[in-house]
């Protein structure tokens, strides 16, 4: 049996502030890290290449005195895409 991915970008989705933004192709996702106070300040995504971890860059603004991260559970687990951070 023979299992193929096909990678398909759609958006960007937001609000009009902020700027869109592209990680690029990665084969998962390992662990998600949102920065905030009263709102979602920043967000930073840890990929999986071929089993391989890449760090992403961190999107958003550099406050947020609390930070919260999730993990995925195994590689099958995958989000498409994040795309637009909006600065209030």
């Amino acid at each position: 049996m023979v299992v193929s991915k096909k990678l398909m970008k759609v958006g960007p989705w937001g609000g009009t502030g902020g700027h869109p933004w592209d990680d690029g192709g990665h084969s998962g996702i390992r662990t998600i890290t949102l920065s905030y106070d009263r709102c979602i300040d920043s967000i930073i995504l840890e990929y999986d290449r071929d089993g391989l971890a890449v760090p992403g860059e961190r999107h958003g603004g550099a406050g947020g005195n609390h930070t919260t991260q999730a993990r995925t559970h195994n590689q099958c687990q995958s989000l498409c895409w994040f795309s637009h951070i909006q600065i209030l």
